[in-house]
């Protein structure tokens, strides 16, 4: 989807997330030295470097249209369970059953 496509919100959460987890001269710089090889390993390490799990990265990086959406999808982790654990709803307006 095209950011000019997206709605307002939408809009503000991408550029959030782009400014609040990784610093946009970081990025930057990590393009400018790596583009177009962007090995698994350059990745973790860039993210090991500023503090961030590398699917952060590598979102950032898909986000930028840097790398296709099937690169380095192992590095991906699903959030899902985590998250819902510690919720009431599951974010599509179905109530989580305590489980005891």
């Amino acid at each position: 989807m095209r950011f000019e496509d997206k709605t307002d919100i939408e809009k503000r959460a991408d550029l959030f997330a782009e400014s609040l987890l990784v610093d946009k001269r970081e990025m930057n710089n990590f393009i400018a030295r790596v583009r177009p090889l962007y090995s698994k390993q350059k990745i973790k390490n860039f993210a090991a470097r500023i503090g961030v799990h590398p699917a952060i990265v590598l979102g950032q990086l898909q986000y930028r249209k840097e790398v296709d959406w099937s690169h380095s999808r192992e590095m991906l982790v699903r959030v899902r369970d985590i998250l819902i654990s510690s919720v009431l709803t599951d974010g599509w307006g179905h109530l989580i059953t305590a489980k005891l």
